[in-house]
């Protein structure tokens, strides 16, 4: 990511660049004034749009660098602003910090006093240790996740570059939740009532949006989920009329020429969920290379390549969708598998899309031999307005690694 701005403040463009695929995304965000325009640029085409810039007051990064210096200098408890992550796009996140005392700290050998502080994001609940030195320069930074610890330390072009060395963690293995007991035939299970419990804390706020329902306990402790993928909840009046469901955007780019092709061969359905349905199993029959090499490509190299994973299959068929005129997110959560990648009878990570049908959003699994079953956990839904960022992963990052769920009840009607 790269953030320019004038000395005194102003912004003038953020830049962010996802290479996680054959393809980079490459973002840029130019501010005039009150609006600002965004270009991104994804195998040789670009998209542009016109942006609000927004209206509440924030600092640009080196004046977020100061600001935290002079609070820190202060000596104030505790403090609060508003600034930019680029690859949330221009939506604004609020950083609270509070000061934690002092102590001491090995740095390159060598014990340097530091001053102790803890902060949180408003997108993010989980709370960061920073240590500084009597200078104001961050040593180390360190947050706590389900997966382990995610450390942060300043470093020489040299250092950051080195090889570490030692073994490589298994990430996606730690990742599983095994339930309380194995969901038997999955694939045609259509209702389901699962119990979600927090191992630590509480619950992140949980979508009651599709097939799936949510009863959140008074304490946030637990949560039970009653799921009937053939019973969707109507959509909100927002929804309807939210327009990021149904342009495209540097992931879901459905204007290209073989997305527009791929999308045809439902166009003769005579209902727009048999269109959807269709559309399923054209972006499940595209992908015949099934696996994960591939981080998170747009939609258009995925429909080239005929390659990914969950992530892939949900984009394309995003793309797929707002092609034929229907609106489309993508949904993330969890999903049941009888064995995947050493794990057997596990919830495991996933992504799929919900359609906009008839008033009501529609699961749609392009992974599956079907089109959904009720073995599926919701925990966000995103319109991959500015890809996928911090704010679209949050509830996935508090729930990795300190959840539990129970299996009440399955069906098979």
């Amino acid at each position: 990511s790269e953030f320019l701005e004038r000395a005194d403040g102003t912004p003038v463009s953020l830049r962010f660049v996802q290479n996680m695929a054959t393809q980079a995304i490459d973002t840029t965000w130019e501010f005039h004034g009150d609006k600002v325009k965004q270009i991104s640029r994804v195998g040789g085409q670009e998209t542009v749009k016109e942006l609000s810039a927004p209206t509440e007051p924030w600092l640009t990064a080196y004046k977020s660098w100061k600001y935290v210096r002079e609070q820190q200098k202060a000596d104030v408890k505790e403090f609060s602003f508003k600034s930019i992550n680029p690859e949330n796009g221009i939506k604004l996140v609020t950083i609270t910090s509070k000061n934690a005392g002092e102590s001491e700290f090995e740095f390159d050998g060598k014990k340097v006093p530091v001053h102790v502080w803890k902060s949180i994001t408003d997108i993010m609940p989980i709370e960061s240790t920073e240590y500084y030195d009597t200078s104001g320069r961050k040593l180390y930074e360190e947050t706590p996740t389900g997966l382990g610890k995610i450390a942060q330390r300043a470093a020489t072009k040299d250092q950051a570059m080195a090889d570490v060395g030692g073994e490589v963690p298994e990430l996606l293995e730690r990742s599983f939740i095994k339930p309380s007991k194995p969901i038997e035939n999955s694939m045609k299970a259509t209702t389901a009532k699962l119990k979600l419990t927090a191992k630590e804390g509480t619950l992140p706020a949980l979508p009651s949006a599709g097939g799936q329902r949510v009863e959140m306990a008074d304490d946030r402790k637990t949560a039970i989920l009653t799921i009937n993928i053939n019973d969707s909840l109507p959509a909100t009046s927002g929804d309807a009329d939210n327009s990021q469901y149904t342009e495209p955007n540097t992931m879901v780019d459905y204007e290209d020429a073989l997305i527009v092709k791929l999308s045809g061969g439902a166009k003769d359905a005579t209902t727009d969920m048999e269109r959807a349905v269709r559309l399923r199993q054209i972006a499940h029959d595209r992908i015949s290379k099934k696996g994960m090499a591939t981080a998170f490509a747009c939609a258009s190299e995925t429909a080239k390549t005929k390659t990914g994973d969950c992530s892939e299959h949900g984009v394309l068929l995003c793309a797929l969708l707002r092609a034929q005129d229907i609106p489309a997110r993508v949904a993330m959560g969890l999903v049941y598998a009888d064995q995947f990648m050493g794990g057997q009878g596990i919830f495991g990570w996933h992504m799929w899309t919900q359609a906009l049908v008839d008033g009501k959003w529609v699961d749609l699994d392009a992974t599956l031999p079907v089109r959904y079953n009720a073995a599926h956990v919701l925990t966000t839904t995103s319109a991959l307005a500015d890809g996928l960022g911090t704010s679209d992963m949050a509830s996935i990052l508090t729930l990795i690694g300190n959840m539990d769920i129970e299996v009440l009840e399955v069906g098979y009607d």
